[in-house]
């Protein structure tokens, strides 16, 4: 008789991860076009009403694995829904890291939420830290979205090592141009940029050494500009964390 019980007993393996960060947090493991691996970290419908989701692209020197705990506290503070995802060479996924393949990847992340998971792009905040405020500046000047979070963010990749005096302009290695993108942006006549485009939130601290406060201060000048009428006015009013470091704002 035990034996026959046995027989019927089946091992269920879900298709997704789920894990739960509390009582009404759920994550899920999710494997975005090209083998990108994310998590989806999202509340019920009644702890986010309005559906807010940020996409969240991450630092240098760390992945989603070893950040897992700070997007859930980021998502459960806010009450909004989260992805998180890794580049082309960051944590399980393959290939080689590069510029364009960081591009590529919030792009795919992008189309997938939008078409895949039914998320409204008006409803996407796109959120970049420190070296992934590149793939959230570049995707922000090309797609329509719900705003901008730029976190410890660069100015450009040379400007972490050198500075350059004004004009914006850096020499055509640069990586990361994201002065040079949002002043184009504001200033010329970007196809397809809204009359009102998406606000945009500079957080940076004081006493940054691996990403200058002259980064925070550049970017926000290239998106309000001189105060000129002709300029939407995008910018949010910047949090500059008085004492903040690189990696200790969250704390503060």
């Amino acid at each position: 008789m035990l034996r026959d019980e046995r027989r019927k007993l089946t091992i269920r393996v879900p298709d997704v991860l789920s894990l739960y960060c509390d009582g009404k947090l759920s994550c899920e493991h999710v494997l975005f076009p090209g083998d990108i691996n994310g998590f989806h970290f999202k509340h019920s419908l009644e702890d986010n009403p309005d559906g807010w989701t940020i996409i969240f692209s991450h630092g240098n020197s760390t992945d989603i694995g070893y950040s897992w705990i700070s997007y859930c506290y980021l998502a459960r503070r806010l009450k909004v829904d989260l992805i998180a995802y890794d580049y082309p060479g960051y944590g399980l996924n393959g290939g080689k890291p590069s510029e364009s393949n960081t591009y590529n990847t919030i792009r795919a992340v992008y189309d997938f939420a939008v078409s895949s998971m039914g998320i409204s792009p008006s409803n996407i905040i796109l959120y970049g830290q420190s070296i992934g405020s590149g793939p959230a500046v570049d995707l922000y000047t090309k797609v329509p979205v719900g705003g901008l979070i730029l976190h410890s963010a660069i100015a450009s990749g040379l400007r972490v090592y050198k500075s350059y005096e004004r004009p914006r302009r850096t020499p055509w290695f640069d990586l990361y141009r994201n002065v040079e993108k949002l002043s184009d942006y504001f200033t010329e006549a970007t196809p397809g940029r809204s009359a009102t485009p998406p606000p945009i939130f500079i957080i940076h601290g004081s006493d940054d050494e691996e990403v200058p406060f002259d980064h925070g201060l550049l970017l926000a000048e290239a998106v309000a500009g001189d105060g000129n009428s002709g300029r939407p006015g995008a910018l949010y009013p910047p949090w500059w964390v008085k004492g903040g470091t690189h990696n200790d704002i969250e704390t503060r």
